[in-house]
């Protein structure tokens, strides 16, 4: 209870500055003074708090959703230049750059099961140009 106390009045001050830099200095006293008294603040200050942590949380959540699917990118990117190995010693520079770049993971799995049928590098290439 100490350590939220504690974390209350620092986020106070915080919010008080940051009103009091577009305030007049003759209503400074005024606006401290609603600060520190108004029940009204506390409750917006504590709001306003909660809606920043659960911001946080939100974007926390999004950024592990986008990682995931980078990483299935990738990996479907990665499947397809190994198969595309097996087939030849050598990936054309502009074929590994064209598979590299795409980010769908639909036209990814296509190309997947594709570099898996085809019996040569070259076939690809043509296969996924049309």
């Amino acid at each position: 209870m100490m350590h939220r106390i504690k974390e209350f009045e620092l986020f106070k001050n915080w919010f008080a500055n940051i009103i009091m830099r577009g305030t007049e200095p003759e209503n400074r006293d005024l606006m401290n003074k609603i600060i520190e008294e108004s029940k009204e603040v506390e409750t917006m200050v504590y709001n306003l708090e909660l809606t920043l942590k659960e911001e946080r949380l939100k974007n926390r959540e999004e950024g592990k959703i986008e990682g995931k699917i980078e990483g299935k990118i990738e990996g479907k990117i990665e499947g397809i230049l190994e198969l595309l190995q097996e087939l030849s010693d050598s990936i054309p520079e502009e074929l590994e750059r064209t598979i590299r770049v795409q980010k769908s993971m639909e036209v990814l799995s296509s190309w997947l099961k594709l570099a898996a049928k085809v019996d040569s590098v070259e076939e690809f290439a043509k296969r996924i140009k049309n």
